[in-house]
């Protein structure tokens, strides 16, 4: 009889469907049903054939500005690079979303900026960190390398905000 009611427990879970039913609880604490599409696919493999569930969920709160301004900054000992400029003035506009793209070509650096509580991941040479944000409020703000003493040996630069 337990070997049964096993078996019953059990087939749910081998049985081949589409969707793959969560409970999850919402805001208010009710169980809510979640539903995620699952995908099968065959690829031909020595011997056979080979089958592959991915699952496939969508972020409905993701959404890309198209009219972000992007950023490249590079960072070397003591010094942010852009473009070939030592120090570049990044200027944008009040409201506009911004994406820094950080890589650090010399040493243990990232990216940050107070004002607006961004910052990249500290990174190693050859190792890349982005960080997106909005200049919500114009003026000019300094951004800068947290590590040890970086600041203050003159690994900053300006954002201006008009």
């Amino acid at each position: 009889m337990k070997k049964l009611t096993a078996i019953l427990l059990a087939l749910p879970l081998f049985a081949a469907c589409n969707t793959v039913h969560q409970n999850a609880p919402d805001a208010s604490g009710i169980n809510v049903e979640v539903e995620n599409e699952v995908s099968h696919e065959q690829s031909m493999i020595p011997g056979g054939t080979e089958t592959v569930m991915e699952e496939k969920t969508e972020d409905l709160n993701l959404e890309i500005d198209e009219k972000a301004t992007v950023f490249n900054v590079t960072g070397e000992n003591f010094k942010f690079m852009m473009d070939g400029q030592q120090a570049p003035e990044l200027r944008v506009k009040e409201g506009e979303t911004v994406v820094i793209n950080f890589t650090s070509t010399d040493g243990f650096h990232d990216w940050v900026l107070d004002e607006f509580d961004a910052s990249t991941a500290q990174v190693q040479t050859g190792n890349s960190s982005s960080v997106t944000f909005v200049a919500e409020k114009k003026g000019e703000y300094e951004y800068y390398c947290s590590v040890g003493n970086h600041r203050q040996q003159g690994m900053v630069g300006t954002l201006i905000v008009e």
